[in-house]
């Protein structure tokens, strides 16, 4: 993967940098991470890892995706890495709605013709358009395949202890009868728990030694 990044820091907002990794890149967030903080985009930017996932076994980049675990210990190394600072802490579970905007009623995918999809997974496959910005959206199976989801009414997640952070977790991959929808927290969830605990001790012992210099 090569990642090019031209931003100028005097009309840049606030974004979130999605970092995309695969078993071939191991170094190319912190080299991200370090040019953002060359040109003062520390308090501006919040880069973070998306995982890659194939989309079945004929794809060819099955054999450089990582899997949830390793997806996971790449995280864990961002996180208690070099570029700790530069992150939110959005690595602790909080209850969600909806998985992403893909079973959200408001999120749409837009492709160079206008046709509408419900994730960006489908780009290219126009037989899974839900519509066309030129004219409607099409409430056809594929959308409410999306959207009439109930993760509580799932068998597979019913009875889950993580279903309140995850609600049934990727939502094309459940479309697609494909492995692997659940929520990084399910099987992780401790490692994540841990890592904010020694935050919080770390911000409060901070803040304790703050008050005693003053």
């Amino acid at each position: 993967m090569c990642i090019t990044t031209t931003i100028h820091r005097q009309v840049i907002r606030n974004a979130d940098i999605q970092n995309t990794i695969s078993a071939i890149v191991g170094n190319s967030f912190r080299s991200l991470g370090h040019r953002f903080q060359k040109i003062v985009l520390r308090r501006k930017v919040f880069p973070y890892l998306g995982k890659i996932t194939s989309t079945g076994k004929e794809d060819p980049t099955t054999s450089m995706c990582l899997n949830t675990d390793e997806f996971v210990e790449a995280r864990i190394k961002m996180i208690n890495g070099e570029t700790a600072n530069l992150q939110r802490n959005n690595f602790y579970p909080t209850p969600v709605r909806c998985y992403c905007g893909a079973d959200s009623n408001n999120v749409f995918v837009i492709d160079s013709d206008g046709s509408l999809y419900k994730c960006w997974d489908d780009i290219g496959h126009i037989e899974r358009a839900v519509g066309n910005i030129n004219t409607n959206i099409e409430y056809n199976s594929t959308l409410f395949s999306y959207i009439q989801y109930s993760a509580v009414d799932d068998p597979d997640c019913s009875d889950c202890a993580v279903l309140p952070i995850c609600m049934g977790g990727c939502p094309h991959r459940r479309v697609q009868s494909l492995p692997d929808r659940c929520s990084e927290f399910k099987d992780h969830l401790e490692e994540f728990l841990l890592i904010t605990a020694d935050n919080v001790i770390k911000a409060r012992s901070k803040e304790n030694e703050n008050v005693q210099a003053v």
